[in-house]
């Protein structure tokens, strides 16, 4: 291909009008010089091919990369969506909670104060437990650092104490003052609805009434102690005359 080239440039220089003959190492110049341009050409060219096809290929990976990035933009912004409701829903509960939370604080010291009243005003069995209970609820709300949960549960605890102390009947010993002195007693407690007391040594037995300890007939005695027994379960259960309100003399 190149000499037939060669030939043909050779031709149109010895043709060409008034033309003076070319000498050997010009046309082998101007043959070379040809040549090179031609070489330039064609890589040129073959470059030019070679950066459209990269293009091409760059130009489908971009296209592809963009309808990828649209795709994860539409997923992100229904996300976002999603997680902005529920921040709107928190902050909607937080608030709610701050509000129950100023409104429920002051409901729990009424309750508290409540309960201390009704403990004064009740039959005096296990004062100093009631007392010590009482005086934890008031530390505990006072202590900004207890969660507001933990007071609501632990006022409710002491409510439901007292509550069940109406269901129960129990014997205790205790120290009571008793015709103007100390004296240790064993104390029988019928709910909410009596409270007896017998002596350690049996001999007198009261009836807690009207704020003070009213002495019973002695024919009480054995019905007392029998009743504690029951309640102590050292005998079976069986029927007892207690008496339930203050007994004239």
């Amino acid at each position: 291909m190149k000499k037939r080239y060669l030939w043909l440039l050779v031709l149109m220089l010895g043709m060409a009008p008034g033309a003076q003959a070319a000498q050997p190492g010009q046309i082998k110049q101007t043959i070379g010089q040809s040549i090179k341009t031609r070489e330039v050409t064609q890589k040129k060219a073959a470059d030019w091919q070679g950066n459209k096809e990269r293009m091409k290929n760059r130009y489908f990976q971009l296209k592809e990369s963009i309808d990828m990035g649209r795709m994860e933009l539409a997923h992100m912004e229904e996300v976002t969506a999603k997680q902005n409701a529920y921040l709107d829903r928190t902050r909607r509960k937080v608030h709610e909670m701050e509000k129950i939370g100023r409104e429920l604080q002051p409901y729990l010291q009424q309750q508290v104060a409540r309960l201390s009243g009704h403990i004064k005003n009740d039959l005096p069995f296990l004062a100093e437990e009631r007392a010590t209970r009482i005086d934890t609820l008031h530390t505990i709300l006072n202590d900004i650092e207890i969660p507001l949960s933990e007071k609501l549960r632990r006022t409710f605890e002491a409510m439901r104490v007292e509550m069940d102390y109406g269901k129960s009947i129990e014997t205790t010993r205790t120290e009571i003052d008793y015709k103007g002195q100390k004296v240790l007693v064993n104390m029988l407690r019928l709910g909410r609805t009596a409270l007896l007391m017998q002596t350690i040594d049996e001999q007198e037995s009261a009836l807690y009434a009207g704020g003070a300890w009213k002495e019973l007939p002695g024919q009480y005695g054995a019905e007392i102690k029998k009743a504690m027994e029951i309640t102590q379960r050292r005998r079976p259960v069986d029927f007892v005359n207690l008496p339930l309100r203050e007994i004239k003399q």
